[in-house]
């Protein structure tokens, strides 16, 4: 039996026309959404319908820029190292295939604004950024709404992700300190609301130092205090009669940590040792000693985000990737 574009349509959910201007290639179908097109041409492939233009409209349609929208909440964010990073590879993403990227600021807790099925259909992919809870559960109220969405740093049942490892890489740091048995006093500082991964990196370092039998204390810092603010508190809070090692999920609060210390003359890392994650591409550049901390090889994770973001434009099945961080021994703890 003959396959004709009705046939084509009826199963697309789409009309005749559209089936029409898709494979013939007409500039109409220029205004398509690429998922539209996408799914008149798999339609067709999978209906055998004239296999030679099918060929060749989906070999069309694939060699067509990447569209991408970025949701981040750090677009305009003065210190965001990760945004930075982020932006330099898509650059270099886009000397070797070509992407189409457009950029949307949202505020952290308010993700759902953004998210409409008639934006997101625009575009191949849309890669959210931002580690929020709140942001979180929103997005596991909707897993099966938004098909094309891809989590870029963080962790999401019933969504492609690309994400650090960042639990088992704090856990590597954390025993590798404890096991030299130099500090006798483990402190692990962050603000009340945590994001899943800073929880995860807390958790991460506080079951290395159980390995080991390290006793550790959790801080909560005052979120309504600013980063300097916090970290004075937490200074004042602590006694250096003994060797204490503080451990930071965020870098630039170990930077300020840093700064205080050495400008109140404590001797770091033998009174008071400094750890944390997220090393920064140019703050490490200016501080001495560096921070101990982890590289979470950022350039890898956006390469991977971009991967799945491909191959949802090209129907594929998807998967979730893990960016493995490395440990940066700085200057700031005394390690095995």
């Amino acid at each position: 039996m003959k396959v004709t574009m009705e046939d084509i349509a009826q199963l697309s959910g789409v009309s005749k026309a559209t089936v029409s201007y898709v494979l013939n290639r007409k500039p109409s179908s220029l205004g398509l959404s690429d998922k539209t097109v996408m799914k008149v041409l798999e339609t067709s492939r999978q209906l055998n319908y004239r296999p030679d233009a099918v060929a060749v409209a989906l070999s069309q349609q694939k060699n067509l820029p990447l569209s991408l929208l970025i949701l981040s909440p750090w677009l305009y964010t003065q210190f965001s190292d990760f945004m930075a990073q982020v932006n330099r590879t898509l650059r270099s993403i886009s000397d070797e295939r070509p992407l189409k990227v457009s950029y949307e600021l949202f505020h952290p807790g308010l993700l759902q604004k953004k998210l409409t099925v008639s934006k997101l259909s625009k575009y191949n992919a849309v890669l959210v950024l931002g580690t929020t809870s709140a942001d979180d559960l929103l997005l596991q109220k909707r897993a099966n709404k938004f098909t094309n969405l891809v989590l870029l740093n963080r962790e999401v049942s019933g969504y492609p992700c690309s994400y650090g490892n960042d639990l088992e890489v704090c856990r590597c740091m954390a025993e590798r300190i404890a096991r030299r048995g130099y500090y006798q006093r483990y402190v692990l500082a962050c603000g009340k609301e945590r994001s899943h991964c800073e929880q995860k990196r807390l958790k991460g370092f506080a079951e290395g130092l159980e390995k080991h039998g390290a006793s550790f204390d959790f801080v909560d810092l005052d979120g309504a205090l600013t980063a300097q603010q916090q970290v004075l508190e937490l200074f004042s809070r602590c006694h250096h009669e003994r060797p204490i090692l503080f451990f930071m999920p965020q870098y630039h609060p170990a930077a300020l940590l840093l700064n205080l210390l050495q400008e109140k003359a404590v001797s770091v890392p033998e009174t008071v040792g400094i750890a944390c994650y997220d090393r920064h591409s140019l703050l490490s550049d200016f501080l001495r000693p560096e921070l101990t901390t982890i590289d979470p090889n950022i350039e890898e994770m956006t390469r991977n985000a971009i991967l799945i973001a491909q191959t949802i434009k090209e129907g594929g099945k998807t998967e979730n990737y893990i960016s493995h961080g490395s440990f940066v021994p700085g200057g700031t703890s005394i390690i095995a």
